[in-house]
């Protein structure tokens, strides 16, 4: 990846997770990129001079000029990728969505206690793997969606330890972590329809 285009691709990584959070406290997010990407600071710090990240309180959230660029840099993506890709990110967007409706089905019956606390384990360990699975060949075009796979594979560590409160009720919880995700990717679609159209 050329010195620019890479350039870019963390000034969307950026503003893209910011718009996903709404608002994020600034040492979380600078956290969290750091762990997946190099030279992060710099970067954050030109978007706030270009007006595109707001402080306030210690977080950072968008401007309306960040959210026009984070919705640029989602068309320019899309439309550099090759066929191929382009039919991989339509079908790990269906997939996520059907699996977004078996989560809510999984959370509504550890919520009403329906269902035993194995069987529950057992169903999102399938869908963990299923989302491993469909979103593999996403990471090489895509590679920030690790961050949110992550999530989801550390909130269901801590389910299998006995903390059943990470499945939905905590901001990093498995379910939260998915949402994120799927949100993502089903905003790089909807918003290249006619890109994605005829692929």
């Amino acid at each position: 990846m050329q010195n620019r285009s890479k350039w870019n691709y963390l000034e969307f990584v950026i503003l893209n997770y910011i718009d996903i959070k709404y608002a994020i406290p600034s040492g979380v997010l600078i956290d969290i990129m750091n762990r997946y990407f190099d030279n992060i600071e710099p970067v954050i710090k030109k978007l706030i001079e270009n007006g595109y990240i707001k402080e306030h309180e210690g977080s950072y959230s968008l401007s309306e000029v960040g959210k026009e660029k984070v919705e640029l840099y989602r068309r320019e993506i899309v439309e550099r990728l090759a066929g191929e890709e382009k039919n991989s990110l339509k079908h790990a967007s269906s997939m996520l969505d059907e699996i977004s409706y078996f989560l809510q089905y999984t959370v509504t019956k550890y919520q009403l206690k329906a269902d035993s606390q194995k069987d529950i384990i057992r169903s999102l360990e399938n869908m963990y793997n299923e989302i491993t699975f469909h979103l593999k060949n996403l990471l090489s075009f895509f590679p920030h969606l690790k961050i949110y796979l992550d999530g989801i594979n550390n909130a269901l560590s801590r389910i299998k330890e006995g903390n059943t409160l990470f499945i939905v009720n905590y901001p990093n919880s498995y379910y939260y972590a998915f949402y994120e995700l799927h949100t993502d990717v089903k905003n790089l679609v909807l918003k290249n329809r006619a890109n994605l159209k005829h692929q």
